[in-house]
């Protein structure tokens, strides 16, 4: 089953109230319930875009794929990229238990991503 990665991309993010960032975002206040509730079954391509462009990311990103049985568990399906278990580690915990020379790294790694390098 696809569902979305909302609440994984807001911890990323910061955001600490979601509903509020959505409805700020455009997004009808029932959507956006239902949406952290996981339990909105069809989206507007309106609201991902306002999605992708707020939280700085692509459609992919807003999903993640949890196969029902052993029959959804194709190796070579493009559904495999959005795997519930192939997504992003916990970035955050990760980042407040390093260093501060860890953290510069991070940093200017991003940084030279930034310009293309």
């Amino acid at each position: 089953m696809i569902n979305n990665n909302l609440q994984n991309i807001f911890v990323l993010r910061n955001i600490s109230k979601p509903r509020v960032w959505m409805i700020k975002a455009g997004i009808n206040a029932q959507t956006a319930d239902r949406l952290l509730k996981n339990e909105q079954r069809h989206i507007k391509f309106d609201d991902i875009e306002k999605l992708c462009l707020g939280l700085n990311c692509a459609p992919g990103d807003l999903f993640i794929w949890q196969p029902d049985s052993e029959a959804d568990n194709l190796p070579d399906h493009p559904l495999q990229a959005i795997r519930s278990d192939k997504m992003l580690p916990d970035v955050m915990s990760q980042l407040n238990n390093s260093s501060i020379n860890e953290l510069k790294i991070v940093s200017d790694f991003l940084a030279k991503l930034r310009e293309g390098k």
